[in-house]
């Protein structure tokens, strides 16, 4: 695959293997669903800005985070009808 960037003159273009681009593609978000708003307006001012690992876990806790997968993969097959 050849990703290219909108910013070429930052980026240039570069070849990537279908292995590589699926598993930096394919990475899991600890928080990727989460009960919003309403998770959001229970967290403490402290745990809006969490400093430790225990503050982490506990504003996971109160969010009802859900992990779930980054980006977007969709692989379909097309048939042509005739």
């Amino acid at each position: 695959f050849l990703i290219m960037d909108v910013a070429n003159y930052k980026y240039p273009p570069v070849w990537v293997s279908s292995t590589l681009l699926y598993n930096a593609m394919a990475t899991v978000d600890g928080c990727g669903i989460w009960d919003w708003p309403n998770g959001q307006l229970r967290l403490s001012e402290q745990l809006k800005r969490p400093q430790t690992r225990q503050e982490w876990i506990e504003a996971y806790r109160i969010l009802k985070c859900q992990p779930q997968y980054r980006g977007f993969i969709v692989v379909s097959l097309k048939s042509i009808d005739k």
